[in-house]
């Protein structure tokens, strides 16, 4: 039999030679030249391992060369390209000529002809006979072996030639024997201690157990090496290669190499990879990308990492790649000792991998995980702009302000008022709703209860923490910077969001302090900010935090106009539960906003103003533990542009057009979709007469949506003699649809699916009037009054009551209501309110 193999190889090696040219051209055609390792001279014996055959001078010869090459061999690359020379039919092996290597206690370290049998021990007799041929017992004496130019093996156990060498990279001494076909019969039975691993091969069914299983493969070896030097690690392998052992079933195997990719051991595929570094050829079978570097950057990561590919099953025999693999790997740094007495640092790599993988959330899944991410990024970027852009316009007074749901407490002692309403986040004056010339427009806001600070409305935790606020601002003119100064400010925010296919949900609770210095047209400030967000989606529930920082610039062009932009960058932690999983992976983002906002020059006699931003996020998760890498990218436009113009009449009064356009783009991840606000109206007072009027249109185009419709039309007329709310009022105002303009409400919306409410089907006529008579009382101003809002469907609330106001200190009312429902009985309720400022 192993004649009939000597000549099957002796013809393959001719056939090749015939259509190669030269057996040292098909071995360095096998083996391409890795980048960096240069042609050694020695690579190429003068008598190859054909020509050995049948000779003993050229034996010995051959024997000789591969002595002086292995000598001259440095690790790494060089060592990894020898033994793919040595291991290929070419100049170093031509059927039973060919190279395998031997640890000084007859341990068989490198097997040219089958890697399996690499790590057994030789049998006394065998070890004995290669001992005696390169004077290996005079190492103990002298260091060097007593027979430099080896010596002729006995036939007894098989013939061939040995002899000893160093490698002077390393300093290790090692054998060789050249000629020696070494098989099963040549090695000796062992007994070797496998350890009791935690996890066992077997036992491997997901990701928590293939770590623990390579995690105790590293303490398993680690003994071995600590007890033994490298040699231990020759002394695992037959251990670690055992078919149904501890360390190998079924396709659960490990490999073990170094940080470059050269492959001390691999369990399942020794002839193919073991004494190789397939670092820049070996590839997945389904995408073509790198395999080692990917393991390699996994298990140099603090407690290793999960690398998912596609590769070869050894236990399925169709070499199919349909089902991915999961490999865990993880480097350790051994110290050995070395034989001078030092230690040597020993950087390995293990691991060892699963087909198919269990605990890998669905494409339905990560893709629902994709848009909350993207939500929760646009969310915490919105808040951030809000935030910031309501600081960078806000009025910087010196001295200190808390604002808490919207009300502001000025904390400096020459504040003139108390309390107010805290405007400054949204302050963007509209021409069309300027009250400054009419006493009748303010007057019948205040009857009528719409618009007024003296108005009553719940308030959620969005409200209140949107609405909430501290700014301490040092006095202008420092003698160091005159005209400059500083603010420490703080905000909060809380902002729900929703949609998809998904029904992905969540809210986001936001803080956030900052400093800002401003000097002349510059502001220039940085703000820290801590998000947590919760939510989820139809089968799962996302937890995340970020903690972010954002600089930001306001440049004041001129007196009208202004132009700001805001970065920003986060890190935090995102925990991701489906079907009783949970993965918690680390989170980053990053985000650019720029704005603009002011009057505009007048054009056609109108004034114009304009406010305008757009946000970029980018918010991605890291891979762990089965939850792929998620990117999410989210966007936002929003533009919104005013023009009005006031016109004196020549009887007397004032009449002033005006119009808005506003339009939002949401894109990314996400939602997406496009809206579009239009609305105008037309107002006229005369305080002399007492009268006032306006009517107002608008509606909302959703391109997303294109069946939806969203409109109003509406108006207000009012007539009151008197002034200053004394005297009788009557006010009347008629709608149909949704009449309040709509600009805000694109502008502030948290996402692109609430764009639309959905179709009006039903766009039922009100009206609301109110009459009342406001007369001098106790110090103030009481005002009896009546109401009434009816609907055409049916539905109607009337009121009685009265009201009570002395100054801006106290107001007081007192009121009656009778509800008509539709479907319903009536319901009444009785309502007293007081408010005390100071």
């Amino acid at each position: 039999a192993k004649t009939m193999k000597s000549i099957k190889r002796l013809l393959l090696l001719g056939l090749v030679g015939l259509l190669s040219g030269a057996p040292a051209a098909f071995a360095q055609d096998a083996c391409p030249r890795p980048a960096g390792v240069p042609v050694n001279p020695l690579e190429k014996p003068a008598v190859t391992a054909a020509q050995a055959a049948g000779s003993a001078e050229n034996l010995k010869a051959f024997s000789l060369a591969a002595k002086r090459y292995l000598a001259s061999i440095n690790p790494g690359l060089e060592l990894a390209f020898s033994a793919c020379l040595f291991r290929h039919e070419g100049p170093w092996k031509s059927g039973a000529i060919y190279v395998v290597t031997i640890s000084t206690d007859g341990r068989v370290l490198f097997h040219s002809d089958n890697m399996a049998l690499s790590g057994r021990p030789l049998k006394p007799a065998v070890w004995g006979a290669i001992a005696a041929a390169t004077g290996a017992t005079a190492l103990q004496t002298t260091g060097d072996f007593g027979k430099p130019d080896g010596g002729a093996l006995p036939a007894q156990i098989g013939g061939g030639y040995a002899v000893g060498f160093k490698r002077t990279a390393v300093g290790s001494t090692f054998l060789m024997a050249a000629g020696l076909d070494i098989g099963e019969s040549h090695l000796a039975p062992e007994t070797v201690d496998p350890g009791n691993p935690t996890i066992r091969a077997d036992q491997v069914v997901d990701r928590a157990t293939l770590k623990t299983f390579v995690i105790g493969a590293t303490t398993y070896v680690g003994q071995l090496l600590r007890a033994g030097g490298r040699s231990g690690l020759s002394k695992a392998k037959s251990v670690l290669r055992e078919p149904n052992g501890r360390w190998r079933h079924g396709p659960v195997y490990l490999f073990i190499m170094e940080p470059n990719g050269y492959t001390t051991f691999h369990g399942a595929f020794p002839d193919k990879f073991e004494f190789q570094a397939p670092t820049n050829t070996l590839k997945d079978q389904v995408t073509g990308k790198l395999i080692l570097p990917q393991i390699i950057k996994a298990a140099q990561n603090p407690g290793g990492g999960f690398v998912k590919y596609y590769f070869d099953n050894p236990d399925d025999d169709s070499d199919s790649a349909d089902v991915p693999k999961v490999t865990y790997a993880v480097q350790h740094v051994f110290r050995i000792p070395r034989p001078d007495g030092g230690t040597l640092e020993y950087p390995l790599i293990f691991g060892a991998g699963i087909y198919g993988d269990p605990d890998t959330l669905s494409q339905e899944s990560v893709a629902a995980a994709q848009g909350w991410l993207a939500r929760f990024g646009r969310t915490v970027g919105s808040q951030a702009v809000d935030m910031i852009s309501g600081r960078m316009n806000a009025p910087a007074r010196s001295g200190a302000k808390m604002t808490l749901g919207g009300q502001t407490v000025n904390l400096d002692k020459d504040s003139v008022r108390s309390l107010t309403t805290d405007g400054a986040d949204s302050g963007f004056a509209s021409f069309a709703q300027d009250r400054g010339d009419s006493d009748l427009l303010w007057s019948a806001n205040r009857l009528t209860g719409h618009g007024a600070p003296e108005t009553y409305r719940k308030m959620t935790m969005s409200d209140f923490l949107r609405g909430s606020s501290f700014r301490l601002t040092s006095a202008k003119g420092a003698e160091d910077a005159p005209g400059a100064h500083w603010s420490f400010w703080g905000r909060g925010a809380w902002t729900t969001f929703e949609g998809g296919a998904a029904s992905v949900e969540g809210d986001v609770t936001t803080a956030m302090l900052g400093m800002d210095y401003e000097k002349n047209a510059v502001l220039m400030g940085v703000a820290l900010s801590r998000a947590e967000g919760e939510g989820g989606f139809d089968n799962g529930e996302v937890e995340a935090t970020l903690t972010s920082a954002h600089p930001y610039l306001r440049y004041q062009m001129d007196e009208r106009l202004s132009m700001w932009g805001i970065v920003g960058m986060g890190q935090g932690e995102m925990t991701l539960a489906v079907d009783e999983k949970a993965v918690e992976t680390d989170l980053e983002m990053r985000m650019a906003a720029f704005g603009l906002r002011g009057e505009l020059a007048k054009m056609g006699g109108f004034d114009l103003a304009v406010k305008s931003d757009v946000l970029f996020a980018h918010t991605e998760s890291d891979a762990k533990d089965g939850l792929e890498s998620i990117s999410a990218e989210a966007s936002r436009l929003r533009a919104t542009l005013e023009a009005s113009r006031e016109v004196s009449m020549e009887g007397g009064g004032k009449l002033r057009p005006s119009v808005e356009a506003s339009l939002r783009h949401d894109g990314g991840d996400g939602d997406e979709g496009t809206g579009v606000e239009v609305g105008g109206g037309l107002r006229f007072t005369n305080p002399d007469w007492g009268l006032a009027f306006e009517v107002k249109a608008r509606g909302l185009v959703t391109h997303a949506e294109e069946d939806v419709t969203d409109w109003g039309v509406g108006g207000m007329i009012r007539i009151a003699p008197g002034k200053s709310g004394r005297g009788l009022a009557l006010t009347v105002r008629p709608e149909v649809g949704e009449t309040a303009s709509g600009a805000a409400r694109l502008w502030g919306l948290q996402d692109a699916s609430r764009l639309a409410n959905g179709e009006i089907e039903d766009l039922d006529s009100r009206v609301r009037a109110e009459v009342g008579y406001g007369l001098d009382a106790w110090g103030g101003l009481l005002t009896p009054y009546a109401g009434l809002s009816v609907s055409e469907g049916g539905s109607g609330t009337y009121r009685l009551g009265g009201r009570f106001n002395m100054g801006e200190g106290l107001s007081m009312s007192l009121e009656g209501d009778m509800r008509e429902r539709e479907n319903d009985g009536p319901a009444h309720g009785v309502a007293l309110r007081g408010s005390l400022r100071w």
